[in-house]
């Protein structure tokens, strides 16, 4: 198993005006189009502050993955080790 430390990042308030209509109102700012985030330009602008953290685990198998269509090098193994 892999455990991997994730940041939760979420949208910030870019004047002082949003800041106090967002906690006056309770909304918090949100994106609109979250493709700003896997587009390169403009994400300079978009002002994000960490929330929190979340641990992920990985528990990844590679049992069959040649059944499947991938080369993980197990098959090539398995041959070498039968020849012998």
């Amino acid at each position: 198993m892999k455990f991997r430390r994730v940041s939760v990042y979420v949208p910030e308030s870019s004047s002082t005006l949003q800041r106090f209509a967002a906690w006056l109102t309770g909304r918090r700012p949100e994106l609109i189009d979250p493709a700003i985030l896997a587009s390169g330009g403009g994400r300079e602008l978009t002002r994000m502050r960490v929330e929190g953290v979340v641990t992920v685990t990985f528990n990844v198998v590679l049992k069959d993955f040649f059944k499947l269509g991938y080369n993980n090098g197990q098959q090539q193994k398995k041959q070498l080790r039968d020849s012998s």
